[in-house]
């Protein structure tokens, strides 16, 4: 299974921006601000009956990240740069059982 996402953020926008036509309603003042979110999972499963016992096997694993960028501040801080930051996060999952009966 796989997922990947992107998006522009929306937040903090004047009312007047939007009441004069600048922006939409879900428009953006900075398109850069927003972000990309990604999962990735894969299952295993195998068993085998010999006639005395029953074998089973399950295995995992799972891929996800995310990185946001927002700006809550826009220049204010940083008047050359600006004041846009990013939150990253990624995350590696693995496990399984074996049983044998």
């Amino acid at each position: 299974m796989g997922y990947h996402g992107k998006w522009t953020s929306s937040d903090q926008i004047a009312q007047r921006a939007v009441d004069s036509g600048l922006i939409d309603r879900f428009g953006s003042l900075d398109s850069s601000t927003g972000g990309n979110s990604s999962r990735y999972s894969l299952q295993f499963h195998w068993q085998h009956d010999d006639g005395n016992a029953l074998t089973k096997v399950n295995l995992y694993g799972i891929y996800y990240s995310l990185d946001l960028f927002s700006d809550f501040t826009y220049f204010l801080n940083d008047p050359v740069n600006g004041d846009q930051f990013e939150q990253a996060e990624k995350r590696y999952i693995i496990g399984g059982d074996i049983s044998r009966t």
